[in-house]
């Protein structure tokens, strides 16, 4: 995470990786941990670690999802500061544009998985969150696609022959590549004649595959993601002709005005304070719980917000109420 950390503080030009430096790093070593623990002979103490990173169980889920649930609720909080404000004033402007970005991406993401039928979906899942430069976007891809590929593995039997190609090629990728690094025999590709079910060590190579892929397609979106957002910021300003720096004096000197009028501003501003591990918590845990609930949508199955989902959500809310006098209270009582 330092080297991650410092990677990305470094500034080419006017663009940086910022804390996305940390993926890139991942990667970068990753690779080369995975090139080193294949030259870990049977007879080492240290080989049972080893088979642990070429299967991709570096880190606990636990600890992943507890990762991903904290940086999603500081996200929420911190975006919920100004909301009010931003909402009253541009709300339907954000409200068009915040569907329409996402959307059109979404649905050239779908067209691409379509085509390129030999593709990982998540891969294209990852591509799409990287374009966007959305690391909240990676956390909740990475979770669901966690849920997705077990889903659809233990449902194998029952899918179509389209999908369960594209699960038995992602499967025997990784086989096959798994087999040329330790220099093995590459195993018999699975195919739908010979496969019927999948078994445990298949479900969690798939698993394993799925947000192993989501990460990849990031680190390849991201950047070129980045790239246009910087082309945009530098281009688009003279194509319209406007000043970038007059307009954000014009935005914070309007608001400023808007708010002395509002004769509720001052009850309802809520001063910063440190940070409060008692209400981060109470945020991650609602967070957690919502994301739980299971909604049913009858012929279509249920559908959940999951945990980043559910704590977005919830950091968002107390965020921009503010006060949770009440919240903390039930929750000193419940530990």
């Amino acid at each position: 995470m330092t080297l991650g950390n410092l990677f990305g503080d470094i500034k080419f030009r006017k663009f940086n990786f910022g804390i996305t430096g940390t993926l890139f790093i991942g990667l970068f070593v990753g690779y080369f941990l995975t090139k080193y623990a294949v030259t870990i002979p049977e007879e080492s103490k240290y080989f049972s670690k080893a088979q642990n990173v070429l299967k991709g169980n570096v880190i606990d889920n636990s600890i992943m999802n507890l990762s991903l649930l904290i940086f999603i609720v500081g996200t929420g909080l911190l975006a919920a500061k100004d909301m009010k404000y931003a909402i009253t004033k541009f709300g339907k402007q954000f409200v068009i544009i915040a569907i329409f970005i996402p959307f059109v991406g979404a649905v050239a993401s779908y067209g691409f998985s379509q085509i390129f039928s030999k593709m990982s979906p998540y891969q294209i899942t990852g591509t799409y969150t990287g374009a966007l430069t959305s690391s909240a976007g990676l956390a909740a891809a990475t979770e669901s696609s966690e849920a997705e590929s077990r889903y659809l593995a233990n449902e194998f039997q029952d899918l179509s022959e389209g999908t369960k190609t594209k699960i038995l090629a992602i499967i025997n990728n990784a086989k096959e590549r798994d087999a040329k690094l330790k220099n093995e025999t590459i195993p018999e590709k699975m195919t739908i004649e010979n496969t019927t079910t999948l078994s445990a060590e298949d479900i969690e190579v798939y698993v394993t595959e799925a947000k192993a892929g989501v990460g990849v397609g990031h680190s390849i979106g991201y950047p070129f993601g980045v790239l246009f957002l910087i082309l945009g910021i530098n281009f688009i300003p003279k194509i319209f002709r406007f000043d970038v720096e007059k307009e954000k004096e014009k935005y914070f000197t309007q608001k400023k005005i808007d708010l002395s009028k509002d004769k509720d501003a001052g009850k309802n501003t809520i001063p910063e304070v440190k940070m409060d591990f008692v209400g981060f918590s109470v945020a991650a845990f609602l967070g957690y719980f919502l994301g739980g609930i299971k909604i049913s949508m009858g012929p279509l199955g249920t559908f959940s917000l999951g945990s980043i989902g559910g704590a977005i959500i919830v950091a968002l809310i107390l965020g921009f109420i503010g006060k949770m006098d009440l919240l903390l209270s039930v929750w000193i009582l419940l530990c």
